[in-house]
């Protein structure tokens, strides 16, 4: 029986492979773009304030085992409350077999809660999860991939499932978010599965089988970012006509895929959400999102749109600026040729476009703000149109191969432009070389003070000190006069706004002070890696960001400073005399 079953997969496998060869060269092409740049930033846990990595927002490598021990083991005073506990669940998942590794081998022999939690290498040990993390977003970015290409196909065919797949693919988006714990590509996974089924179901029908199933991928998504619910408000508008259409044509029966994508959804959010699991935790979630006000967006940088015709008039059209920002503008125009063309040729699959004026309409709009990373869903729909405008618009080119594989090139030129970019950026960010700096020119225990998140600090060695330094203008300026640290940092970080050099946290005449010399300190090195593209490619400056060195006056002058001039860094720092 074994050998004949094995005999049937010889002669099966083949096949399969050839049948989805396309299927396959996608997703490990993304994998491979993807994955090549997931040690950016990791932690460089020497010390308890170091556990960080650079990326604002990441739930790795200790947030997601943080919740998890809270909802499995011991609830703690101050959960994290910002998102549900999905994706906490899903890397906790991922982690179990390295941590079961690091306890079998006596490396992880008593966990604790405080630095360095048990580990006998917390640096090596955080970087591995963090890496493991990482490699979970680049699973679901390579997914999402090839989602695009599976709706592509099933709308119309392969040619614009495979353009729909390379517009994802060149998004600089995508490849940022899958080399962090963010949950953006998380979000986006799920969301495209469900999307999926819907247009399963735009083309072929309801059934019982597919209504579970966008019920599942649909409260998923919901359950490991909560603006995912927007996408999926108002598509009963489409699914209800085309469930008692059926119902009438008797190929369907009219309760069963109702009930059946009630009790999916419903079982399946409340255990991956943790409603089930803690509802107390839950329930303080929904009071924390409910509850963020104006002052608190404010307060991070970002415009707050009133409930005026105005208002939101101005918020839609600032969320349709940054998709042709993220997108291009060939791309968008490719877009809505295919939705001119659908609504005149295909209204069906226009109706793959709903989700997409749902997440503006019952998510963006009631929000008032907005975060550029929040187009992702709508420009994930949009690349999808835009698969089906490509294909149009090629076969204006006729047979030629050379005609269009340079509309294709042009056509992704500018996604794949920002993408190289912030490819560079990452791979020669500018605390890669600070840190090279300090680590030469740093005494023994050297002090090191900072304003704002230390997320964003370089790595340090452990023997360095850190102090946050304080907030308000009179006390910063009376302690770096009294007991100022050896150098100060200064960069900005998540609280800046765009252009600022500095911390929110940094007082603006503190700054000043520290650049002209008035508070015992000189701008001792800058590092600052210029690249092509100007404009801030993320909502938070947490790829490259400038960073400042000041020295305190009277420190002995810097040691193996021409060795570290002279080494193969890309001159993008200077000495400043």
């Amino acid at each position: 029986m074994f050998k004949k079953r094995m005999n049937y997969l010889g002669k099966r496998l083949p096949d399969r492979l050839s049948a989805h060869k396309t299927e396959y060269l996608l997703f490990f092409l993304a994998l491979a773009v993807y994955v090549s740049g997931i040690g950016w930033g990791l932690p460089y846990a020497t010390g308890p304030d170091r556990v960080h990595v650079w990326s604002f927002d990441d739930i790795s490598p200790l947030p997601a085992l943080t919740e998890g021990y809270q909802t499995f083991v011991q609830a703690g005073p101050n959960p994290w409350l910002a998102y549900p506990l999905m994706h906490h669940f899903v890397l906790v998942v991922a982690y179990v077999p390295y941590l079961a590794w690091l306890m079998l081998t006596g490396q992880f022999a008593s966990p604790s809660a405080t630095y360095p939690y048990g580990m006998q290498d917390p640096v090596a040990s955080l970087q591995a999860l963090t890496i493991i993390a990482r490699l979970v977003s680049c699973l679901m970015a390579a997914g999402v991939v090839l989602v695009a290409y599976r709706i592509g196909l099933t709308l119309w065919g392969k040619k614009e499932g495979i353009f729909a797949s390379l517009v994802c693919l060149s998004s600089y988006q995508m490849l940022y978010y899958s080399r962090t714990g963010n949950l953006e590509i998380p979000l986006l996974f799920w969301t495209s599965l469900a999307l999926l089924v819907y247009a399963n179901i735009l083309m072929s029908g309801i059934s019982l089988k597919r209504a579970v199933w966008l019920a599942v991928f649909a409260a998923m998504a919901v359950a490991t970012k909560d603006q995912a619910a927007g996408i999926f408000l108002l598509l009963p508008l489409i699914l209800i006509p085309i469930l008692v259409k059926e119902w009438r044509a008797k190929k369907t029966p009219l309760w069963s895929p109702v009930l059946g994508f009630l009790a999916a959804g419903c079982a399946v959010y409340a255990l991956c959400s943790g409603l089930a699991l803690d509802p107390k935790r839950y329930f303080a979630h929904v009071n924390f999102i409910l509850n963020t006000n104006r002052e608190h967006i404010g307060a991070l940088y970002t415009r707050w749109y009133p409930s005026t015709l105005s208002g939101m008039t101005d918020l839609t059209g600032a969320f349709l600026q940054s998709l042709v920002w993220v997108l291009g503008p060939l791309i968008i125009a490719a877009a809505c040729l295919a939705l001119a063309h659908s609504g005149w040729r295909e209204p069906r699959k226009l109706a793959f476009l709903l989700p997409a004026a749902s997440y503006l309409l019952t998510m963006i709009l009631p929000m008032h703000y907005m975060y550029l990373r929040y187009v992702m869903p709508v420009a994930f729909i949009l690349a999808v149109f835009s698969g089906r405008g490509m294909a149009l618009g090629l076969r204006l080119a006729g047979q030629s191969r050379l005609a269009m594989s340079l509309g294709v090139i042009l056509m992704l030129a500018w996604p794949l432009g920002l993408s190289l970019d912030l490819d560079l950026q990452m791979q020669n960010d500018s605390r890669y070389k600070a840190e090279k700096w300090l680590s030469a020119n740093m005494a023994k225990n050297s002090s090191i003070g900072y304003f704002g998140s230390v997320k964003a600090m370089p790595r340090l060695r452990a023997d360095a000190r850190l102090i946050s330094l304080p907030e308000g203008a009179s006390s910063a300026f009376d302690y770096l006069q009294e007991n100022g640290p050896d150098f100060v940092i200064i960069l900005p970080d998540w609280t800046s706004a765009p252009g600022m050099q500095h911390s929110s946290y940094c007082p603006d005449d503190i700054y000043e002070k520290l650049n002209d010399g008035s508070l015992g300190y000189t701008l001792d090195a800058r590092f600052e890696t210029k690249y092509f593209i100007e404009q801030r490619l993320l909502d938070y400056p947490s790829v490259n960001p400038p960073v400042r060195i000041f020295m305190k006056a009277g420190i002995p002058p810097p040691v193996a400073l021409e060795a570290y001039q002279n080494s193969s860094t890309p001159e993008s720092s200077r000495r400043i005399q």
